[in-house]
């Protein structure tokens, strides 16, 4: 259930889901910087992979490494994997949204899955509407997600600007930013490997590997006697693994162990992420769009074959009845 407003600026109205928390806030720093980011959102992305190339090289890398952790940890956008089902009463219980393309995959183009799955939540879906992205409703979301999961794309929430303005993408491993970041150049994201983890009955297993193959990280492996292994370090919590078991003998599980908790901030953090975004991070993204030219069109990228919704027509989606789910939970208020 959402709270009331808050009196403090800094704090926020949030809601609880499945264990997780989703923060809302109208506060006057975050809707200017979200503001602008709205109009810089490629340019920022391809900033971000460029730094992430930096993140590899000699001398140089462990500090962009840390600067990277530190800017997605605290300012920007922290990412945290979710379970298909625990997205879904996300969408169930978010009372605005809107669609806009992937912006990872718009930006790095390493696939065709589809690319209008990026749904900003609650205040950051108002926000983005007043920006002219498109509304959507709970089935609308819901279809993507569906459609989404059968495909392999993981669920992901992020944060932008912590902890609050909730964004719900499903990212690919080729394509998404905060994969990219932390499996390619071993940037340590804090909060990315989600809460939840697939615990099977493993005497029913008739070891079919479709759980291993399944996996977008090669986190779970079968030794040569049949014993699972999970890589936790590797391990998402996405679930893909468990809905593509085909004797459904596995279940997501709650781990307050991998759960971080996110806390409201302190005027002295606001006063800080501001000095940084405005000091460092700007001119930074700024002075690399100088010399390679700005790529915000393809924010206006259109629908792919494979999408389901359309930004023109809405109310449609492709498949008909096979992802129309009726929306049956609660709206938070």
């Amino acid at each position: 259930m959402m709270s009331q407003p808050p009196k403090n600026k800094y704090t926020s109205r949030k809601v609880e889901v499945d264990g997780i928390t989703l923060y809302d806030s109208d506060a006057k720093f975050r809707k200017d910087f979200l503001k602008k980011h709205l109009k810089n959102t490629v340019d920022v992305v391809r900033f971000s992979y460029m730094m992430g190339k930096l993140a590899v090289k000699p001398v140089i890398g462990p500090i962009m490494r840390k600067t990277l952790a530190w800017h997605y940890r605290y300012i920007h956008t922290n990412s945290v994997v979710v379970p298909i089902e625990v997205a879904k009463d996300i969408i169930r219980n978010t009372t605005d949204m809107a669609v806009s393309p992937c912006v990872c995959r718009s930006v790095r183009g390493n696939c065709d899955n589809p690319i209008m799955t990026c749904f900003g939540l609650n205040f950051y879906g108002q926000l983005k509407k007043k920006a002219g992205e498109r509304s959507v409703s709970k089935e609308e979301a819901l279809a993507v997600a569906d459609m989404a999961h059968e495909r392999g794309l993981v669920s992901v929430i992020e944060s932008c600007v912590q902890p609050y303005q909730d964004n719900l993408c499903f990212c690919c491993p080729c394509c998404c930013m905060p994969l990219t970041l932390k499996t390619q150049y071993h940037v340590p994201f804090v909060n990315y490997n989600g809460p939840y983890l697939p615990v099977f009955e493993e005497e029913k297993c008739v070891h079919c590997q479709k759980c291993v193959k399944a996996c977008p990280v090669g986190a779970m492996s079968f030794d040569a006697n049949g014993k699972r292994h999970i890589d936790l370090d590797k391990c998402l919590g996405c679930g893909l693994c468990e809905s593509n078991c085909p004797n459904k003998i596995g279940r997501m599980e709650y781990t307050e162990s991998r759960a971080i908790r996110v806390s409201e901030p302190s005027a002295w953090r606001v006063f800080l992420s501001i000095l940084w975004v405005k000091v460092v991070f700007t001119p930074g993204v700024w002075f690399y769009k100088l010399f390679t030219g700005s790529k915000m069109y393809l924010m206006q990228s259109d629908p792919r074959e494979k999408d389901i919704i359309s930004t023109k027509e809405p109310g449609y989606i492709h498949g008909g009845e096979k992802y129309a789910e009726p929306y049956a939970g609660k709206v938070s208020e």
